[in-house]
């Protein structure tokens, strides 16, 4: 089993971190189960286990340090790949990854739509170009997965033909909203066009008028893609056939999805993104516990001072609800992955970027 998880650039999420309200006791929370050391500040991480099941967690940086580090799960082995040599003769940039195996690491370029697959040496086993379809208004964009020879990932539309008024700005964005966002790519045929899927997705959340300021927010677990919107408190199921609800997130906190901002808004105030971002409740994370049959769900809450509290949602795999625990923002972020002992919490890093710790939850049903 394979999760993979992206820290995201944009500050709001990524300045985040948390700890436990007393008020609710979280079962079993071991601290600091986890130490892993890189020689850079890493905000992209992917948890993964070999044909062995054993696990491995890596850490990477695109533009400062250009490599990936990784790391057995107790620590006591590292390797790391230097990506500088291929960066400069593929004259790339990288914005994503996702790991295969050990030996075998998935690249996504930035602005370039190329995917490369390369080895625990940096050498290119498969490189597929996909830059024609710029032309096409395609941009491949995180997040990235693979299984079997699929890859997975997702992609942003643009206008290809210049926008002269803001009516027609406002019709090009409408109709995009009903446009697929997620690729389906084929690792062995790079002349196959990639299959679309995740049509009318946004239009769900969006309306004329209303900017969309959000990711595409996928995850591939067990061969299902599940879904979900800071601008939603559902999580959906997307196959090639269509969007389906799954569940809505029932939490405490009460509202947990943002208002979209309007283009009238932003004339007025053009931070007024970010304040709704900061000021209200969203889901951030969604994460799979297969061993156990468990969802977790992470909802981010409205800043408090510095910090940003959150609550951690346990849900069976028939979408009951089984728990709700409470973090207040001071020593953890909404972020993780799960692990063979259970989900991993990671630890705020301010004091020590480079040092990445995480804390145990455990919880059985």
């Amino acid at each position: 089993m394979k999760h993979i998880l992206f820290f995201s650039i944009v500050f709001f999420v990524s300045q985040t971190g948390c700890q436990e309200n007393q008020s609710k006791k979280v079962p079993n929370l071991q601290q600091k189960a986890l130490h892993f050391r890189n020689d850079f500040t890493a905000y992209n991480l992917n948890y993964f286990t070999d044909s062995l099941k054993n696990e491995f967690i890596s850490f990477a940086d695109f533009v400062t340090a250009k490599k990936i580090h990784f790391h057995t799960i107790d620590g006591k082995q590292k390797w790391s790949i230097d990506l500088k040599q291929l960066m400069d003769s593929e004259k790339e940039k990288f914005i994503y990854y996702h790991v295969v195996s050990p030996d075998s690491i998935l690249l996504l370029s930035k602005y370039s739509n190329r995917i490369y697959l390369i080895n625990q040496k940096a050498e290119v086993l498969k490189k597929l170009d996909y830059s024609r379809l710029l032309m096409e208004g395609i941009e491949f964009v995180p997040p990235i997965y693979v299984q079997g020879n699929t890859v997975f990932h997702a992609f942003n539309n643009y206008p290809v033909k210049q926008l002269t008024t803001q009516e027609e700005q406002l019709n090009w964005e409408l109709e995009s909203f009903g446009k697929n966002c997620i690729a389906q790519t084929s690792l062995k045929d790079e002349s196959q066009t990639p299959e679309y899927i995740g049509q009318n997705l946004f239009n769900r959340f969006i309306k004329r008028n209303e900017i969309l300021a959000d990711g595409v927010h996928f995850y591939l677990n067990q061969s299902k893609i599940y879904y979900h919107s800071a601008y939603s408190d559902t999580i959906y199921s997307i196959t090639k056939d269509q969007i389906r609800p799954l569940f809505k997130v029932q939490s405490e906190i009460g509202k947990i999805f943002l208002k979209p901002s309007t283009r009238s808004e932003y004339v007025k105030n053009t931070n007024c993104i970010n304040e709704a971002y900061l000021k209200q409740a969203f889901i951030t994370s969604l994460l799979f516990d297969n061993r156990r049959n468990l969802i977790y769900v992470l909802v981010r809450k409205p800043q408090v001072g510095e910090h940003f509290p959150f609550n951690v949602l346990v849900y069976d795999q028939a979408f009951k609800k089984r728990d709700e625990f409470q973090f207040d923002g001071t020593q953890h972020h909404p972020n993780g992955f799960i692990g063979k002992k259970g989900l991993y919490l990671l630890r705020n890093y301010d004091k020590t970027p480079n040092q990445k710790s995480f804390d145990l939850l455990t919880y059985e049903n």
